[in-house]
């Protein structure tokens, strides 16, 4: 009879023993994320997924989508350190091979690619936990992380790592956080967890004190019901400050969409992304705002009309180039595809504003002013045509330069480059693309 019974009380569902090692409560391992795991895996799921045939647009989507994401779901449950942040970053940016920090985190409109720095992001998302308390949060942790920041005030005006938690009379959890001194900020490994300190420190970094606290000399006493009381009290908002009511300015600083796309709202503020080495060749395309008519232009043909134009993209990067300058000191090279001597200092120079077969490309391609640098480097035509044709310019002179250079190295003696030879490098360069 007991056995029937119990067979009777069974559910129908899969069962799990909770010291499983492999069990997982909201999608994730009881036992905590392994991040190093989750940094290993992402250039595998990259591949996987096929995110290296991808364009660089369409990945930077996918890598916002798909793994920024989720890994700030999982970081609120168990936070990185700055340490893991980084590598974290590092991880990602390697995803898209050659390619800089600063234009990989760089507004599209200002020539980068958008992708989410982590490092920015990932405070607003855990300071938003603590604005939580300010804004009429009502859920159980809501009440906890209130009481743990009165608790701690205790213990800081006490200086004592342990004091009871009754003892926090008259105190209040929005002192604790708009403070300008950041007064109870100390000592924080004595009452909150990892995770919870790293939201802290979150706070500290994204929200300014808009408050002068002047610590009580002692606590009092309280008891069970009334704390229970004073947690569940809500925040006002009026015109003056209070222990538990905030301004109308304060309270706008703490709206949701304060702690949202942090690393977007940061890149916003920064310059348009700019080449070094070219405007230093090229003094005429300096110009700031010649730059920023530019790069909006090519975010309407990349992002919106998606021309995949990622050569003429990179050319104003100032990487897309068969070979740099020497930085320092130069000595005379030969330029393999017009054979002319050329200093090691001046090769960018002389290939895109000097070199004949480079010319023969470029006036093949029917452009209507001389070949220089200043037709290429943010130019003010900005058709979709004269865009296609530079994109396929800089293509055929870095494909052809490169193939050259293979030969050299593998022993053949270069001869010049005859008009037939240079019609049928530009014929098999596809226009489009890298």
């Amino acid at each position: 009879m007991i056995a029937i019974a119990i067979q009777l009380m069974e559910l129908p569902y899969t069962q799990t023993y909770v010291r499983d090692k492999d069990l997982k409560y909201l999608g994730l391992p009881l036992k905590g994320v392994d991040w190093s795991a989750v940094r290993a895996k992402l250039p595998f799921i990259s591949f996987k997924r096929g995110y290296s045939q991808l364009d660089v647009i369409t990945k930077a989507k996918a890598t916002n989508m798909y793994v920024s994401s989720t890994l700030v779901y999982k970081d609120l449950v168990q936070c990185m350190s700055k340490k893991e942040i980084k590598a974290m970053d590092d991880a990602i940016q390697r995803v898209f091979y050659g390619i800089g920090r600063d234009k990989l985190y760089a507004r599209p409109k200002k020539g980068g690619y958008g992708v989410i720095e982590l490092a920015v992001q990932l405070q607003g998302h855990r300071a938003a936990v603590l604005a939580n308390t300010l804004m009429g949060a009502t859920d159980w942790y809501t009440g906890y992380l209130k009481l743990k920041m009165l608790h701690h005030m205790s213990k800081i005006i006490h200086r004592l790592a342990e004091v009871p938690v009754h003892r926090i009379e008259g105190l209040s959890w929005l002192e604790f956080l708009l403070d300008t001194e950041r007064m109870y900020f100390k000592n924080l490994d004595w009452t909150f967890t990892h995770s919870e300190r790293m939201y802290l420190e979150a706070w500290q970094k994204t929200v300014p004190g808009t408050r002068v606290v002047t610590r009580p000399e002692r606590v009092g006493f309280m008891e069970t019901g009334a704390i229970q009381e004073q947690v569940k009290q809500a925040i006002s908002i009026g015109e003056t400050q209070g222990k538990f009511q905030i301004s109308n300015e304060e309270a706008g600083g703490l709206r949701a969409d304060a702690f949202r796309s942090l690393s977007k709202k940061s890149k916003e503020k920064a310059p348009v992304v700019r080449p070094r080495r070219f405007l230093e060749i090229c003094r005429e395309a300096r110009k700031p705002q010649r730059w920023k008519k530019f790069w909006k232009e090519m975010y309407k043909h990349e992002w919106l009309l998606r021309n995949d134009l990622t050569a003429l993209h990179h050319f104003n990067y100032g990487s897309y180039v068969p070979i740099h300058d020497a930085p320092k000191v130069g000595r005379d090279m030969e330029c393999l595809l017009c054979l002319e001597t050329v200093s090691s200092k001046a090769m960018l120079a002389h290939l895109y504003n000097e070199c004949t077969c480079s010319r023969y490309w470029w006036n093949k391609l029917g452009f209507p002013r001389p070949m220089n640098l200043r037709e290429m480097l943010a130019p003010t035509d900005k058709t979709y045509t004269n865009l296609r044709n530079l994109n396929w310019f800089v293509k055929v002179v870095r494909k052809a330069y490169s193939g050259r250079r293979r030969e050299a190295e593998n022993g053949v003696s270069l001869a010049p480059l005859l008009n037939r030879l240079l019609s049928r490098a530009l014929g098999r360069t596809n226009p489009m693309g890298r």
